[in-house]
């Protein structure tokens, strides 16, 4: 589990999604994510590039991440019906409920 010291609460709430998002495979929050830091631990096209080695599933998953965390993830809306899994689809569905939660809340 990543916990940085010092990120603002917009980093944290981004996090919470991806952590969120990521539940069934926590392992791909540290592939992504500086331990340290509240930031990537590389640029966007550099782990997409090298996240090909991962599942085609994992791999849409984190660039899902990457969508949530800056917009880079150049995801394509029917690769998710595609290629992921129930279980996966389902912890997509959750973060976006979390996000759009707090922003109304930001909105009130």
């Amino acid at each position: 589990m990543i916990t940085w010291k010092n990120a603002d609460a917009s980093d944290l709430r981004l996090l919470q999604a991806i952590t969120i998002l990521f539940a069934n495979h926590p392992r791909l929050s540290e592939y992504i994510f500086d331990l340290n830091k509240s930031k990537l631990r590389d640029s966007p096209s550099k782990l997409k590039e090298d996240a090909r080695e991962f599942s085609t599933g994992e791999y849409l998953l984190i660039r899902v991440a990457l969508d949530i965390w800056s917009g880079d993830g150049g995801l394509n809306f029917n690769e998710i019906y595609e290629q992921l899994d129930h279980k996966n689809i389902a912890n997509l569905i959750k973060p976006l409920h979390f996000l759009e939660g707090n922003m109304r809340g930001q909105l009130k």
